[in-house]
């Protein structure tokens, strides 16, 4: 009976052309969906280096093109981002880069956040910098806002007091 039940169901789903779940749609690697991106080639074509800051306020983090070249690891678009203007304490956990480059995720490699944090810190930022999320807080509002953050590595974010 469940074998049947799967044929039909098959069937259905084949012989019914006029159907278009979006559950089934692709989504697109853009500035206005940089959750889609893939990889570095994908980001690389989806930035506007026109507005260096694009992004969307998602689950906790801001999701720009800095933040998800961070994701991916494309620390080179990062830098063609801030050279355009993109603000390097922006994007990522609770739209702070600093935040995000002191936790694990996604890399959970030291050595590489190490670098992300690298590249942050000569781009000038400190904890005290304004981002763009919102009411431009700085990480050091959002360090005692939430203060049941506890970073991964707590000397990348010491880094940033400035």
């Amino acid at each position: 009976m469940t074998k049947r039940l799967l044929i039909a169901l098959a069937s259905f789903t084949l012989l019914n052309t006029n159907a278009s779940p979006t559950w089934a749609q692709a989504r697109i690697c853009t500035s206005s969906d940089f959750q889609a991106c893939k990889s570095c080639a994908q980001l690389e074509a989806a930035v506007d280096l026109k507005q260096p800051n694009a992004g969307d306020y998602y689950r906790g983090a801001e999701w720009n093109g800095l933040y998800t070249a961070y994701v991916l690891n494309c620390p080179i678009i990062a830098a063609k981002l801030i050279k355009a203007g993109a603000n390097p304490s922006s994007g990522g956990l609770f739209g702070s880069m600093i935040m995000t480059v002191a936790d694990k995720w996604p890399h959970n490699n030291k050595r590489v956040n190490d670098a992300w944090a690298a590249l942050l810190f000569v781009s000038g930022v400190g904890l005290n910098t304004p981002l763009n999320e919102g009411e431009k807080k700085s990480t050091k509002e959002i360090l005692v806002e939430e203060s049941s953050y506890k970073p991964a590595y707590p000397d990348l974010l010491n880094l940033f007091q400035r």
